[in-house]
Parts: C-alpha cells; structure tokens; sequence
C-alpha cells in the first residue's frame, strides 16, 4: 500500500472558475475544476505516477492538447486506479509512457479545445482539471489517438476531495519505497549533480522508480539498490 497526497496543479494566486458540480447554462454538469490561469501558465501534476495520455484530444467534449497520469500505475487490471486530467493546454513537457514526481511541469496553460469557444467571454484561458477514481471498476484503457474512450461522467470525482487527503492509501503507486524523497535530494546534493533544462534524472530503486528530477527531454537513469 503506498499512499497519495493530491495538490492542486497550479499556483495558490490563481482563482478558481467553475466548480465541479455546477451546472452551466446549456444544462450539463461540469465535472471537473476550472481554473483561471493565463496563457502560458506552468501546469504541475498534482501528485507522482505514470502518463498514459499526452496529446490533442479532438473528441470528448474537446479537451484540445491533454495530459492524463495514472497514480496507481503498478495496480493490476482490477485494482483502483486513480487519475488526473489535465485539458485545453497550449504544449505539452512530457509522453505517454513517462514516469513524473509530483508538482512537475507537465504543460502550459492555454485555450485548445472547447475552450477557444470562451472568446469574448474574458475567461478564453483555462486549465480544466479532474479526477478519475475507479474505485471497484479497474484500469482504464486511455486510447492513444482521437477520443479518449471515456464515457461521460464515470468515475469522475470532486478533487476537492482528494487534495490534501492524508489518508488516501492505495495499492499500485509509484515508489512504493522505504526510501523518502528527502533522503533522495540528499543523495542529489552529496553528488553536487545539476540538472539544467536539457536532462532529467529518474530513479530507480530496487527496480522501482521513485523519482524523477529535472524537467529536461533526455532522461538518465539511477539504479540503487539496498
């Protein structure tokens, strides 16, 4: 069992739109967390795990350029899973398949999808937030072009929820590890190794990756073993 500990993917100074729950003005539920953050905002992702989507997204209510992560991504088929959305970006810093700590840089804010709709509106720029908790149903399968395969508002959670929550422990995480990520920066600082833009450092410990450093597009690799 590995434990999770959600925050919100931007900056404290940036408000709030949309709320989950409420109901616009078309008659649908917004199941998620609009956040107003401007063009070109740093998006972090709210906590450790696996990405299993990072592109355009032209169906589903038009996420535009999207990053899904998967926080449970060693659970089996049948086991909870755990996700977070992040949609209408303007780039996107990682790929499916990359293993991201929490607060990483994934993406920037910005206005694809449904959200360029919002012109004139005063509100065109905004990080649509979400999370997916599986519960009893298993992994989902996140396809890798078009639509994402998601159906509606299944399993869609209130993050509020989940931020924060000391007490969310599941099977599955990453880096389910006696080591902390204390111990690991101290290991970092001892080696008096720097990261600049062009690398990141992902770590491997006793074949488990429990942390990724930088937010280059070249990644080393550190394998430890206790």
């Amino acid at each position: 069992m590995g434990k999770l500990y959600f925050k919100e993917p931007v900056n404290k100074n940036i408000e709030r739109n949309d709320g989950f729950g409420e109901i616009r003005k078309d008659g649908r539920t917004h199941y998620g967390i609009d956040y107003d953050s401007p063009a070109g905002t740093e998006i972090r992702a709210s906590e450790r795990g696996k990405v299993v989507r990072a592109s355009f997204v032209p169906k589903d209510g038009n996420y535009g350029y999207t990053v899904i992560i998967d926080h449970t991504p060693e659970a089996s088929d049948n086991e909870r899973h755990i996700y977070t959305l992040y949609a209408h970006l303007s780039s996107l810093n990682v790929s499916c398949g990359d293993m991201v700590s929490q607060e990483q840089a994934i993406g920037l804010s910005g206005n694809t999808g449904t959200a360029s709709f919002y012109r004139n509106t005063g509100r065109q720029f905004h990080l649509h937030f979400e999370v997916i908790d599986t519960r009893e149903s298993g992994k989902m399968n996140w396809n890798s072009e078009g639509g994402t395969g998601y159906n509606g508002h299944v399993n869609r959670v209130n993050p509020d929820g989940y931020f924060g929550n000391p007490d969310l422990e599941v099977n599955g995480t990453v880096g389910d590890h006696p080591i902390s990520e204390q111990y690991l920066e101290e290991i970092l600082d001892r080696m008096d190794l720097k990261l600049d833009e062009e690398f990141r450092l992902q770590i491997m410990v006793d074949g488990k990756n429990v942390g990724c450093f930088g937010n280059g597009n070249e990644t080393i690799e550190m394998k430890i073993r206790i």
